[in-house]
């Protein structure tokens, strides 16, 4: 068991005035050899935060050491979503009111890694009171991962109690977030109220501001910024901020009560950051799903912007490899501004033949600046290729040979409206119209197109979990992809191995991974990406179209988010879409790469004789025409 403890026998805020704060050291001590992993739970007490140290330049500290604790998510879940909490078209303030509610909920229910160190692990303590007269006294909730016994070092009682202030002001910070320098006008304003109270029944008390302060900022204004209140009366004060160029903007104003010149009641911060008007996406790359030959392949998405007044949208195909049938259609119209912040889009593809692409879709705006999206497909006559593609319509699929060609897959041709699926025909003889259109749009929101259905994607994988154990004698597995996941993927490894008789390169031992693991969270992260992008590139080389699977959607949904946290993108899932929607992009990832692996190098190995040598097959249906 780890040797951790905190160096404070106490943590005693004592009588913090109501609307102030106040921060407290929490120093956490390992002294073993082995990193100390701890659990803490804040969630009962919102009057208390904690904050980390500053990360340093060579650790991804934040990421690394503090992890939030999550429900283990399941492909089901990407179905149980309601519209409304995917990206809803006209919801942006109700949005970011959620994403921030959560954020605060994982913030407060961690796991803190605390790695061996000559230096203690110093914490800051943050008590804001919510009430007065409402003393807190308790345990702190940290304890041991793994252990159910108390650990007498990390038993420490935490004080603290709300004073009745002399005045009221709230909130002490205004923080305004990042703000948009809109293009195509003058930059306009952003306001916010704070209210101010005095709660003196009998006493007046006048108040200012230092408005020297607040004019040198040139940014932030306050009306009034001074004035007088009436015994147990309150007012609201408007707080002004005009950025007038992309940066940070932070202002510390003192409060001063009645004739007080020198001292300070407290010191307000107000603070925003400007930003330049941008056009982005609500994801980081496009997927289109996999499809047969001259069969018609959709995904959806959507344009946002900050900072337009009236746009319309311009998108390029790029030509780094060669000239490509994508469609680029808008649905609800190309333009975009005030009034409309996102607008969708659908790409389409179909080609006549077997290609795996990855190019970019350039968006520009009237001053020729680019912003860049990439776009991934593939289309096949192999059906260890379009497994996903059959396993959407499988009611859908005809085959049709012509004399001296190979069988090639085909629809039925009807409506978009009989197939209620990405645009697809169905069949009307066969096809059910049966199910939620609320799960059909929040899914394809989600992933740009309708995913497996969930009980035959679970099939699938229960077949090839069969297979492998099934195939090769020196692994087992009991659950696919996790398995895979957990082991970094080794078996896919021996399998390659098994059908081809040479391993491929790039592997990481279990050594390397440790090791950099131990040295920098970065590091191990980065082993683990290599190692799959060398894997993905080696399979491509020998024919594989991996075009859609990118080497972060192999990896753990833990190391995925922080691998997010790495690369920041203003089109990176938010924490519970990765929750809910990542299990289900890692699942295809991996079984695609498994139908590849086979497609080229197991596929040569059937031949008319051997079909015909198979034990059990009868004779009458062994023969294969020529």
């Amino acid at each position: 068991m780890p040797e951790v403890y905190i160096e404070e026998k106490v943590i005693d805020f004592k009588g913090i005035t109501f609307g102030d704060q106040k921060t407290l050291p929490l120093t956490i001590v390992n002294e073993s050899d082995i990193t100390a992993k701890v659990i803490l739970d804040m969630r009962e007490y919102p009057e208390f935060d904690f904050i980390l140290p500053e990360p340093s330049p060579d650790d991804d500290v934040h990421s690394e050491i503090m992890v939030p604790i999550v429900e283990n998510p399941r492909y089901e879940d990407i179905v149980n979503l309601n519209a409304e909490d995917v990206d809803p078209i006209n919801g942006e303030e109700k949005e970011e009111e959620e994403e921030d509610e959560y954020d605060e909920d994982a913030k407060r229910f961690v796991q803190l890694s605390i790695r061996p160190s000559t230096m203690p692990f110093v914490l800051q303590l943050k008590y804001q009171p919510q009430g007065i007269e409402d003393p807190k006294n308790f345990i702190l909730p940290l304890k041991l991962a793994g252990y159910n016994d108390t650990v007498p070092g990390l038993r420490r009682r935490i004080k603290a109690v709300g004073v009745k202030p002399r005045f009221f002001v709230d909130p002490t910070t205004v923080n305004f977030k990042t703000k948009v320098i809109a293009k195509g006008q003058k930059p306009l304003p952003f306001h916010q109220d704070i209210q101010i109270q005095n709660p003196d029944p009998s006493k007046p008390v006048t108040w200012r501001v230092d408005r020297e302060k607040l004019e040198a900022s040139k940014v932030f204004s306050m009306n009034p910024f001074e004035g007088t209140l009436e015994p147990n009366s309150h007012s609201i004060v408007r707080v002004t901020f005009n950025p007038h160029e992309p940066t940070e903007y932070v202002t510390k104003i003192n409060l001063y009560l009645d004739n007080e010149k020198d001292n300070a009641y407290l010191v307000m911060e107000l603070k925003g950051e400007g930003a330049d008007a941008k056009i982005f996406f609500d994801r980081r790359e496009i997927i289109l799903p996999p499809v047969p030959l001259d069969i018609e392949t959709k995904a959806t998405f959507q344009v946002c912007h900050n900072g337009y007044e009236n746009q319309m949208l311009r998108c390029k195909i790029a030509n780094e490899v060669g000239q490509l049938p994508i469609v680029i259609k808008y649905p609800e119209g190309e333009n975009i501004g005030v009034t409309k912040l996102k607008v969708k889009v659908e790409a389409t593809f179909k080609f006549s033949s077997p290609l795996s692409f990855t190019t970019f879709l350039d968006f520009f705006d009237d001053e020729g600046n680019k912003f860049s999206i990439p776009i991934s497909g593939t289309t096949d006559n192999s059906i260890f290729t379009v497994y996903s593609f059959l396993q959407r319509h499988f009611d859908e699929i005809v085959y049709r040979q012509e004399k001296g060609k190979p069988i090639k897959l085909d629809q039925y041709v009807g409506s978009d409206n009989d197939s209620q699926k990405t645009g697809f025909a169905a069949n009307p003889k066969t096809y059910s119209k049966q199910g939620s259109s609320v799960i059909s749009r929040t899914a394809k929101s989600l992933v740009g197109y309708n995913p497996v259905p969930s009980d035959v994607l679970e099939r699938n994988c229960e077949h090839v979990c069969r297979w492998f154990n099934a195939s090769l004698n020196t692994t087992s597995m009991q659950l696919f992809p996790q398995d895979l996941i957990t082991q970094n993927g080794a078996q896919m490894y021996d399998l390659i191995t098994y059908l081809s008789g040479k391993r491929p390169p790039g592997q990481a031992t279990q050594k390397a991974i440790v090791a950099a693991n131990q040295t920098n969270a970065k590091d191990a992260l980065k082993v683990l990406l290599n190692q799959y992008e060398e894997l993905i590139n080696y399979l491509k080389v020998n024919g594989a179209h991996l075009n859609t699977v990118r080497p972060e959607y192999l990896l753990h949904t833990g190391d995925y988010t922080k691998f997010l946290k790495m690369f920041p993108k203003e089109e990176n899932m938010k924490p519970k879409v990765v929750d809910r929607v990542y299990p289900y992009i890692a699942m295809e990832s991996w079984l695609t790469i498994f139908y590849q692996v086979l497609r080229i190098y197991y596929l040569n190995r059937i031949t008319p004789k051997n079909f015909k040598a198979l034990p059990g097959v009868p004779p009458a249906e062994a023969i294969v025409d020529p």
